[in-house]
């Protein structure tokens, strides 16, 4: 498999305190650049019951990586996305191979 684009990660800094003593998240810091591919893919989404969508979705190919879907950004293009759900991990011989990561515009 040839990963022909680029994406970087982004990572939330450490928590700060605002003036009331709350915990606020830090801003999101530059990790990472890692090879990707990113395309649209087009797959099935029921939007109620008996009614099945086809959508276009835009996803990610990344190689092995400690990916937390609820943090974790990717910036591609210039622009950030959010994840539109878990990483999807693909396996070969046992081991991690690649995750497919399904992307949503911040």
């Amino acid at each position: 498999m040839r990963l022909t684009d680029k994406v970087e990660i982004w990572e939330p800094g450490p928590p700060t305190v605002d003036r009331y003593g709350n915990q606020v998240p830090g801003q999101y810091e530059y990790v990472s650049t890692v090879p990707a591919n990113v395309s649209y893919q087009r797959v099935e989404r029921e939007s109620e019951p008996g009614r099945v969508d086809l959508i276009e979705e835009l996803r990610a190919i990344i190689g092995p990586y400690d990916f937390d879907p609820t943090t974790t950004r990717l910036k591609w293009d210039g622009r950030m996305f959010y994840t539109d759900g878990p990483p999807m991990v693909r396996r070969r011989d046992g081991r991690t191979h690649h995750l497919t990561i399904p992307l949503r515009f911040v």
